[in-house]
C-alpha cells in the first residue's frame, strides 16, 4: 500500500540501502547471448503446451484430494511500498499545480461520433462465483472476438459473450497441468491482444519465497480453449527477493511484465524490477528472448516508481511502450504521477523516464484533482447494516466487538486497497487512459473513497493531460479497485466497486463519449447489486476485496465495452467466512438515438374550380 512522499527542494535524498543487484538467471534458461545497455537479455525456452481440456481433465482429477488436504486461504497481501522519504529535487519549472479539472475542449475522435452517441447497458452475467479457497480474488478477465475469459486466484473461466460456460479450471491447473510449470499462482492478469490476435497472461508464484516465479503464457490463436506456451521466471536466481503485484502490457514490439520485488527475510522492498519479452519470439512459440531489468533499474531523476503499469496498446504503428505509475509524491501537497516508456527494438529494449517534466528527468507531472495520496486502508468500505466502529451494533447477525471481528476499529469493513495505478492502461489514438482511487477530502479526515481517472498525451511529461476527472460519491460513500479502456472513437468506459452504510458492495460503471464535455463521466450504473453482507477472513484480520479488476473493448467492432467487477453474492450463513463475491461481466454498447422522422406533409385539397358565368343577352 502507497505511502505520501513530498517532494521538497531542499532536502536531501534518502534511499533505502538495496541489496547489489544479482545478474537475473531464468528458470531453465541458457546462457546469455549479449548484455543489452539497460538489462541482461535471456533466452527462455519453452516448458509445455496444454490446452483448455488438457487442464480440465487433469483439474477434476485432482480436485477430490485437493479438497482434503488445502485449507481455505488468503492470497498474499499486496505488500506496501517503501516508507515516506523526503527527496531533494527542485522542478526545472514550476509545476502544473493549478491544471484545470479538464482541458478546454474534449479531445477529437479518432473517428466521426453522431451527436448525442450515448453508452447503455447491454448484457450481463456471473463470470466466477466464489469457490471460497481463497481471498481477495484479483478480478481479472479479457474479451476476445468470440469468447470472455474471467481469471481470479481461484479458477479460470471461458464462457461466449452470451454466458454460456465452456470450460472452468482452478488457477493452479491452468499454469501448472500438464504446462511443465510447478508451483503455487497467485495475481493473475490475462489480456487479449489485438494487434496479434492472441490472448497473454501472466501470475506471480511462491509467495515470499526464495524459489519465487514469474509465470507466463500465450495462446496459439484467438480461441482460449485451444494450446497455450508456458514459460517459467525465476524472480531472482539468488532466492533474496520473491515479486508481488504484477503488471502486464503490450504493443507492436514487446510484452512487458512489471513486479515490486521485496525481502524474502524481511519483506523489505527492493524496488520495481521488469521483464520485457521480445514480442516477436512470443508468437514464434519457442524460446523467449527477455531482458530483465533488476530492481532499482527505474530511479531516475532522483526518484524511482511502485507499482509500475505498462499499458495495454492499440496503436499498431506504436513502437514506444509506455508505463504509469503512482508511488506517492507530492509537491506542496500536490500529488504526482509519473511516465517512462520503453524505446528501442525488440531484443534490445531500453527504459527510461519520459522527457520534459517539470521535474527534471524524473516523467513526474502533477494531477489537477488532489487527493491524501495515502493508504486507504484506515478508512475501509462500510457496508449495509455494518456499524462503523467496534463500540457497538451488529453485523450478519454478529456483536460488533474488539478482537478478530474487529481489527484496527473497522469492524468488517471491505478492504478498500490503495492509489497505486489499477490494472491495464490503454493507449488509444496516441492517448494513455488511467485511472486509481484515493481518500477525500484532500485535507482534513479522509471520510470516502473516489475514483480518479486520466486521459494524456504520453509524449509531454511536462503537461500530459489532456482531460481528468473524478468518481465521488460523497462522504460514507467507498469507490474501489478501478478499470478503464477507450474504444477507437475515443469512449470509455470505467468500471469500479461501491459499498457504503446502505448497500451491499455492488460492480458498478461510468461511460463518456469523445463528444461528452471533458472532464465528465455519466452517472453510476448498476452491473450488478449486491445481494448480502461480505465478511471474511479466514484465518487473517483484513476482510479481503480487490485486489484490481479489469475493463475491455470487444475487437469484433472496436466499439463495444465490457467490464469484470467484484460483487458481494449471497451469503451462507452468519459470521466470518459466511461472505462470497462474485465476479460479474457487464457489456457497455454505444448507442444512437434513433431519430424521429419528420411528419410528411399533407398537400392542399385540389380546389374545384368554379365555372364563370355565361352574360345573358339582352
Amino acid at each position: 500500500m502507497t505511502t505520501t512522499r513530498d517532494l521538497r527542494p531542499a532536502t536531501p535524498l534518502v534511499r533505502p540501502a538495496f541489496l547489489p543487484a544479482a545478474l537475473l538467471l531464468l528458470s531453465f534458461a541458457l546462457p546469455a547471448r549479449a548484455l543489452g545497455a539497460s538489462g541482461e537479455r535471456v533466452e527462455v525456452p519453452l516448458a509445455g503446451r496444454a490446452s483448455l481440456a488438457q487442464m480440465e481433465a487433469a483439474d477434476s482429477a485432482a480436485a477430490r484430494s485437493r479438497a482434503s488436504v488445502e485449507p481455505p486461504a488468503a492470497a498474499p497481501v499486496p505488500m506496501p511500498a517503501p516508507p515516506p522519504r523526503e527527496i531533494g529535487i527542485a522542478p526545472a519549472a514550476p509545476p502544473g499545480v493549478t491544471a484545470p479539472e479538464a482541458s478546454a475542449a474534449a479531445p477529437a475522435p479518432a473517428a466521426p461520433v453522431p451527436a448525442g452517441t450515448s453508452l447503455v447497458a447491454g448484457t450481463g452475467f456471473q463470470g466466477l462465483g466464489d469457490s471460497n479457497t481463497s481471498i481477495p480474488p484479483d478480478t481479472m478477465g479479457a474479451v476476445g472476438p468470440s469468447h470472455v475469459v474471467t481469471m481470479l486466484n481461484t479458477q479460470v473461466r471461458v464462457q461466449t459473450k452470451a454466458g454460456a460456460t465452456l470450460s472452468t479450471v482452478s488457477l493452479s491447473a491452468f499454469w501448472t497441468s500438464g504446462t511443465g510449470l510447478s508451483g503455487s499462482p497467485f495475481d493473475p492478469h490475462v489480456i487479449y491482444d489485438s494487434l496479434s490476435g492472441r490472448w497473454i497472461a501472466t501470475a506471480d508464484a511462491n509467495s515470499r519465497s526464495a524459489t519465487s516465479k514469474v509465470f507466463f503464457a500465450i495462446s496459439a490463436t484467438s480461441d482460449p480453449t485451444g494450446s497455450w506456451s508456458f514459460y517459467s521466471i525465476a524472480a531472482d536466481s539468488g532466492g533474496t527477493n520473491w515479486a508481488d503485484f504484477p503488471g502486464l502490457g503490450v504493443n507492436s514490439t514487446w510484452i512487458a511484465i512489471a513486479n515490486n520485488m521485496f525481502t524474502v527475510a524481511a519483506n523489505v522492498y527492493s524496488g520495481a524490477k521488469m521483464w520485457v519479452i521480445d514480442k516477436s519470439t512470443a508468437l514464434a512459440g519457442g524460446s523467449l528472448t527477455i531482458t530483465s531489468f533488476a530492481p532499482g533499474f527505474d530511479t531516475s531523476g532522483g526518484i524511482d516508481g511502485f507499482g509500475l503499469q505498462p499499458a495495454i496498446t492499440f496503436d499498431a504503428a506504436e513502437t514506444t511502450l509506455y508505463i504509469i505509475d503512482n508511488a506517492g509524491y507530492t509537491s506542496s501537497g500536490t500529488p504526482l504521477l509519473r511516465l517512462s516508456r520503453i524505446t528501442g527494438t525488440g531484443p534490445s529494449p531500453a527504459w527510461s523516464a519520459v522527457p520534459g517534466s517539470t521535474f527534471t528527468s524524473t516523467g513526474l507531472f502533477a494531477v489537477a484533482s488532489a487527493n491524501k495520496f495515502s493508504t486507504t486502508s484506515s478508512i475501509d468500505g462500510a457496508q449495509s447494516g455494518l456499524a462503523s466502529t467496534c463500540d457497538g451494533g451488529t453485523n450478519d447477525g454478529l456483536a460488533c466487538s474488539t478482537g478478530s471481528d474487529c481489527p484496527s476499529g473497522k469492524c468488517r469493513r471491505i478492504d478498500s486497497g490503495d492509489d497505486r495505478i489499477g490494472a491495464g492502461p490503454v493507449l488509444r489514438n496516441g492517448k494513455l487512459w488511467a485511472t486509481h482511487s484515493g481518500p477525500l477530502p484532500a485535507t482534513g479526515t479522509a471520510d470516502r473513497i473516489a475514483v480518479f481517472w486520466y486521459q494524456l498525451t504520453p509524449t509531454s511529461a511536462a503537461s500530459p493531460i489532456v482531460q481528468s476527472g473524478k468518481i465521488d460519491g460523497g462522504a460514507g460513500v467507498f469507490h474501489t479497485y478501478p478499470s478503464i479502456a477507450a474504444n477507437s472513437s475515443n469512449a470509455a468506459v470505467l468500471g469500479f466497486t461501491r459499498t457504503d452504510a446502505s448497500r451491499f458492495a455492488e460492480a458498478v460503471w461510468v461511460g463518456r463519449s469523445s463528444s461528452d464535455a471533458a472532464g465528465t463521466m455519466s452517472a453510476v450504473t448498476v452491473g450488478k447489486a449486491g445481494e448480502g453482507p461480505y465478511y471474511k477472513t479466514f484465518s487473517g484480520t483484513s476482510n479481503r476485496w480487490g485486489d484490481y479488476s479489469a475493463t475491455s473493448v470487444d475487437p469484433t467492432d472496436d466499439s463495444t465495452f465490457w467490464t469484470l467487477q467484484e460483487y458481494a453474492a449471497t451469503n451462507v450463513g452468519t459470521g466470518n467466512g459466511s461472505g462470497r463475491f462474485g465476479a460479474w461481466w457487464a457489456q457497455v454498447l454505444m448507442a444512437t438515438p434513433t431519430p424521429t422522422p419528420a411528419p410528411t406533409p399533407t398537400p392542399d385539397p385540389t380546389a374545384t374550380p368554379v365555372p364563370t358565368a355565361t352574360p345573358t343577352p339582352v
